[in-house]
């Protein structure tokens, strides 16, 4: 290795370890060195790294070991990534940091499996502005056909997304970091959300997110103020009523809300009802109703003050506290069949997955996989079967 490379090299780690708020001596702990001049020496290109130590560091500064020997990623542009909700901790050097390298990951396996897609493919045009609630009405109901989202969008918005739009999403406990991030790269666009909410704000911060994307060409991502407490622009305000438009279609609701009118009035138990129909908050129906014209401003605040009623939606929306599982269906099956082309490791699928290597075939069954999961020449030999068969003679039946 020649000294240019070893400097090069020396530089990359040292903005790696930089980015993360860590200092020498807390690097060298964790590489269990006698001291911090070890390292000191490796990012000042004194001294070549070795295999295993770049392994190690690789893992604690959560990027690929090939992303310090080359200098291609120095060409691309950096990620951006925006927040949503309150922003209560002070450091987010090291979350971020995570958040990126997941989707960088689920990038990677996307190549590899050829399907990866960028953001200009769906995003609506930069001509596209919406300047009051009607338009994003317009917007919102046109993305439901486009989606093909049906009569309650919630339902399969996450699964039409992945597979509609190829935006990747990401369950993962965030803590008091946010309801949810939005990872932009050029390779595309991934939303985590915060897996330890409520089902009903996890669908609405996924629905906000989206529009964010979709409008991104208008309103760029990184426009938005990345670290403001209670965020309350226009954008804003764009993306929620863009998700409560989403959530709960007009016709929709309107059938719903309808159903259970009885001489003019409707029961707080009826509202909550609905609101676990469409997968929804009960407080963001209410304001849905509002925007619809079924109840007025005083109306929805005098609800959502009730004491009587915080206790009746507490007590039937006790599943939609249970948190869910950290990746989706589609992030899995693309990091198997990465596993099973040889294209990555078993290893890298544990530290991709963040499983310990003695789990990986109890993870792979809980994930509706066989032990092998290879399927391949049985699925080949059935549908080929299946397609040379003409079917029974109508006439002899």
């Amino acid at each position: 290795m020649s000294i240019s490379d070893k400097h090069a090299i020396g530089q990359r780690l040292k903005r790696a370890r930089e980015t993360l708020g860590l200092s020498l001596e807390e690097v060298a702990r964790k590489l269990k060195l006698g001291s911090y001049q070890t390292i000191s020496n490796i990012e000042k290109g004194e001294r070549a790294i070795k295999v295993s130590e770049l392994s190690i560091l690789s893992e604690i500064y959560y990027r690929d070991p090939w992303s310090f020997l080359s200098d291609s990623a120095a060409n691309n542009k950096p990620a951006q990534i925006a927040w949503r909700g309150s922003r209560n901790a002070t450091d987010y050097s090291v979350i971020e940091r995570r958040l990126i390298t997941i989707s960088e990951d689920y990038c990677l396996l996307e190549r590899i499996n050829g399907e990866s897609r960028t953001i200009s493919d769906f995003a609506w045009p930069g001509s596209v502005v919406c300047k009051n609630y009607k338009d994003i009405e317009e917007k919102a109901q046109e993305t439901i056909k486009e989606l093909d989202l049906g009569y309650c969008p919630a339902m399969i918005l996450c699964n039409a997304l992945e597979t509609k739009y190829g935006i990747r999403i990401i369950h993962y406990p965030m803590d008091e970091y946010g309801s949810a991030a939005t990872v932009m790269t050029e390779e595309g666009v991934t939303i985590i959300i915060n897996s330890t909410e409520c089902a009903g704000r996890r669908n609405f911060s996924l629905a906000h997110e989206l529009f964010h994307i979709l409008s991104s060409n208008t309103y760029p991502l990184n426009s938005m103020a990345k670290y403001e407490e209670k965020p309350k622009g226009k954008i804003e305000t764009l993306a929620n009523v863009f998700a409560s438009a989403l959530l709960m279609p007009r016709d929709s609701i309107a059938t719903e809300i309808n159903k259970r009118i009885k001489r003019g009035k409707i029961q707080l138990i009826d509202l909550i009802a609905v609101a676990k129909m469409f997968a929804v908050s009960t407080e963001a129906l209410l304001w849905r109703l509002k925007v619809l014209g079924s109840l007025d401003k005083d109306a929805v605040q005098e609800i959502a003050k009730s004491e009587q009623f915080k206790t009746i939606d507490g007590e039937n929306r006790k599943d939609d506290r249970r948190p869910t599982e950290g990746f989706s269906p589609r992030f899995v099956y693309l990091g198997l069949n990465a596993v099973k082309s040889g294209k990555i490791s078993k290893g890298k699928f544990c530290r991709i997955f963040e499983l310990h290597r003695s789990r990986f075939s109890e993870f792979v069954k809980s994930q509706g996989f066989g032990e092998e999961f290879d399927y391949a020449t049985e699925v080949k030999a059935s549908f080929a079967e299946y397609s040379n068969h003409t079917g029974p003679d109508l006439a002899s039946l």
